[in-house]
């Protein structure tokens, strides 16, 4: 079996993925770590697949971003790791899809006749160094914790003028797991953000078995503090900035449990069998 040099966690918007990552941010010598690496040229680049930013935005505000594409940043994600310095890359599922209501600059589908429903060659996604992961967490969390971060006060942080329910995410995760898995004598393995927090030793120790890397407890707690890369989305993730280890997250306004607007309940709805079907293939400790 091919030794595992870089591990590529899989998740969707508000499923605690920063915090996650933060595990791995307290082993610099091991591992370099990617904060969603694939959102710029989804977001920003030539072939920018969101019609979130207009071409103008994109062009004044995000230049450094103009020239980047899937390919490219894919290339560097998974070519730039070995044996004894790994990559560790955190990114939404959705980057490699077009959304719905994709921008006309939008990438093709290389291999759709073929079954593959990304941006990226089988070949180039399934290379037998790569370790594929998924992290979930339930819509009825997730969706209102996305739609808060997007409308009102704090979108005037985070930049996001709008909530857009085609980036919730757990479609797009579904269709990565489900074309990865099929081509896989193991399938990846999928946490629940829950698990996670609920027992963060096991689900943390499991993880690393599976994905090839040696299990330190040092690993479940950090000093608080913004890493120079969470800066490039502000706003999002000021739990994992205040956090020194792996536990619940504040939930502003007891998210769950409040009345939502009719976008969010409709949202969640949506985006609910996405999830039960991956939760029913989650790992159980």
């Amino acid at each position: 079996m091919a030794s595992k040099t870089a591990i590529i966690l899989w998740c969707h918007p508000r499923s605690t993925s920063t915090m996650f990552e933060r595990a791995f941010l307290t082993r610099p010598a091991e591992f370099r770590v990617l904060h969603e690496p694939l959102g710029d040229p989804w977001y920003f680049g030539c072939e920018r697949a969101s019609p979130r930013y207009s071409a103008e935005k994109c062009a004044t505000e995000f230049s450094q971003h103009a020239s980047l594409t899937i390919d490219k940043v894919w290339d560097d994600i998974q070519g730039n790791s070995s044996e004894n310095f790994k990559t560790f890359s955190k990114d939404m599922a959705q980057y490699l899809f077009p959304p719905l209501n994709a921008a006309p600059t939008t990438p093709g589908l290389p291999e759709r006749a073929r079954g593959n429903p990304t941006f990226l060659p089988e070949a180039s996604l399934l290379q037998p160094h790569i370790a594929h992961a998924f992290l979930i967490r339930t819509p009825e969390k997730a969706v209102p914790s996305y739609h808060r971060l997007c409308c009102g006060e704090e979108s005037k942080v985070t930049g996001f003028e709008y909530f857009d329910p085609n980036e919730v995410g757990l479609k797009e995760l579904r269709a990565l797991y489900e074309f990865i898995a099929s081509k896989s004598s193991t399938p990846p393995i999928i946490i629940d953000s829950q698990d996670l927090l609920n027992d963060p030793p096991s689900v943390m120790k499991t993880f690393c078995e599976h994905v090839g890397v040696d299990f330190q407890p040092s690993m479940l707690s950090w000093d608080s503090g913004s890493p120079e890369h969470f800066k490039k989305w502000p706003g999002f993730h000021t739990d994992a900035e205040n956090s020194t280890r792996i536990n619940k997250c504040s939930s502003k306004a007891a998210e769950g449990a409040k009345e939502h607007p009719a976008e969010v309940k409709q949202a969640i709805r949506d985006n609910m069998e996405d999830y039960q079907w991956l939760s029913e293939r989650r790992l159980q400790i």
